[in-house]
């Protein structure tokens, strides 16, 4: 399974840190045939990725299991056509319900833990999938139903 990960910016933060150690284990266990990460800006991130980074404009390239994780990233996802299927990471942020209820029309939404579930919950009338201890290193367990 080729996966990806397509964040706004590759600047160091709870989430992409978490990102960039997830990406780099399924590397090092083999648990992926190919592990991209996709980004809109360059910054600097002091971890040393082994997997492939590429500007979001590479993504009409990609096949596989791509993860968003910006509501703005999710929504402009429309305008690509391409074989890839779309996942949702729901970091918590607070944004309009019309946005989030727009995503989840669009794709699945993964959140990092149960008080996130509820309020996608109470918002969109589905069920997210939820990661175990907010592990993105399970995401594969997550997304692999689909």
């Amino acid at each position: 399974m080729n996966l990806g990960f397509y964040i706004d910016s590759q600047k160091q933060s709870e989430t992409t840190n978490k990102i960039y150690i997830a990406l780099n284990a399924m590397v090092e266990g083999n648990l992926a045939d190919n592990v991209n990460l996709f980004y809109n800006d360059i910054d600097f991130n002091p971890i040393t990725p082994k997997f492939g980074c590429f500007n979001s404009t590479d993504i009409w390239y990609f096949t596989g299991k791509l993860i968003i994780t910006s509501i703005k990233n999710a929504l402009s996802l429309d305008k690509v056509i391409n074989k890839f299927k779309p996942f949702f990471l729901y970091d918590g942020e607070k944004n309009s319900a019309l946005e989030l209820i727009a995503i989840n029309n669009k794709m699945p939404i993964i959140t990092q833990t149960e008080e996130h579930a509820n309020y996608i919950k109470r918002v969109t009338g589905d069920k997210p999938r939820t990661l175990e201890n907010a592990d993105m290193e399970k995401v594969l367990g997550v997304i692999n139903d689909e």
